[in-house]
């Protein structure tokens, strides 16, 4: 079996070449060579915590890569992890509904629900609803049945990490990012990376 790189494999690092070549022009000439040193502060000050999240990303792109590479050479990418329930998309559904209600819950205790917490509600609950049909999508090749593979489980563990970036990016684009921004981020992460290891998981 040849263990050369796939013609996806390949895109897949072209993009991500292209979008590190992009965001480095971007820095260089917007605040080096242009000189917009006290935004550059400004902005350093405001997402030293949110970079992390970032960076975090990253490295699971990074890992979940591998392991791509690794169940390719085994085949096992579509082995089937678990068969879903209609009770198993519903409670998916509400914790997807909790959760963004959870984002005003805790700026509500810091007595200000504002514009930017609202579109947090919406990013949170468009992206992770788009996820949510995907995941919960019926399969012609498994019987017209709802489940999850390696493959998806995968993708889904990829979703989880990219969802807190999701709800950063309201507040760091009006340069409001704050504790409670914080906390809100890391809350969505939890409870979503709880849920989701515990729906995909091999069940008996």
């Amino acid at each position: 079996m040849s263990h050369g790189m796939s013609a996806k494999d390949m895109a897949f690092d072209f993009i991500t070449t292209a979008i590190t070549i992009v965001l480095c022009s971007f820095v260089f000439f917007y605040f080096i060579v242009a000189g917009h040193w006290e935004t550059a502060e400004k902005i350093t000050r405001s997402t030293a915590s949110a970079s992390v999240f970032s960076i975090f990303f990253f490295l699971k792109l990074k890992t979940e890569k591998t392991k791509i590479i690794k169940h390719k050479e085994e085949a096992s990418l579509d082995d089937v992890l678990v068969y879903f329930t209609n009770f198993d998309k519903t409670k998916d559904l509400i914790v997807i509904i909790v959760l963004t209600l959870l984002i005003a819950g805790i700026a509500w205790y810091d007595n200000k629900v504002n514009t930017i917490d609202v579109w947090q509600m919406i990013m949170t609950f468009s992206a992770s609803f788009i996820w949510h049909c995907f995941l919960f999508r019926k399969k012609e090749d498994y019987g017209e049945i709802m489940s999850a593979t390696v493959y998806d489980r995968i993708k889904d563990q990829i979703f989880v990490f990219f969802l807190p970036i999701v709800v950063l990016t309201p507040p760091l684009l009006y340069r409001t990012f704050d504790i409670i921004d914080q906390i809100q981020i890391v809350t969505v992460f939890g409870v979503m990376y709880a849920w989701h290891k515990y729906l995909i998981r091999k069940r008996n």
